[in-house]
């Protein structure tokens, strides 16, 4: 009887042991849920930031579409080109870069131009707009 008694008090201790080692893990386990929420939570705010931080930096930035490749030697030289047929008066010191994206099975390939400033963008973007009105129009 007093081996059955010590074995019922090991297994009764070993039961308690792990019933209090099981509530740690789940208090461990729910603790790492909450950061893992908290972790998920701020990579989404980050990723929001980065958006909001790429669209600012593309704000000088315009594409221009529709230009064979064979009528430039540079992408300056359509911008320039482009500026001059919409009337607009753009020098080459307000351009801080432009280059080609070339797009897979494309006869003409777009070019990117960033400008020095959102005034210099924003002039030849509104006349770009009202050279379409004035096609529609005629």
């Amino acid at each position: 009887m007093r081996a059955q008694e010590r074995d019922f008090r090991k297994t009764k201790e070993s039961l308690e042991r792990l019933a209090t080692e099981n509530e740690s893990l789940r208090n461990e386990l729910r603790q790492t849920m909450n950061d893992q929420s908290k972790q998920m939570e701020e990579l989404q705010n980050l990723w929001s930031a980065m958006d909001d931080l790429e669209q600012y930096t593309r704000k000088n930035s315009l594409e221009i579409t529709g230009v064979p490749e064979s009528c430039y030697s540079s992408t300056e030289e359509v911008v320039m080109k482009v500026a001059h047929v919409l009337n607009v008066d753009i020098s080459p010191n307000d351009i801080e870069f432009s280059h080609e994206l070339k797009r897979k099975g494309a006869s003409y390939s777009s070019i990117i131009v960033k400008f020095i400033s959102h005034n210099a963008k924003t002039k030849l973007y509104k006349e770009r707009k009202r050279e379409k009105i004035l096609k529609m129009l005629i």
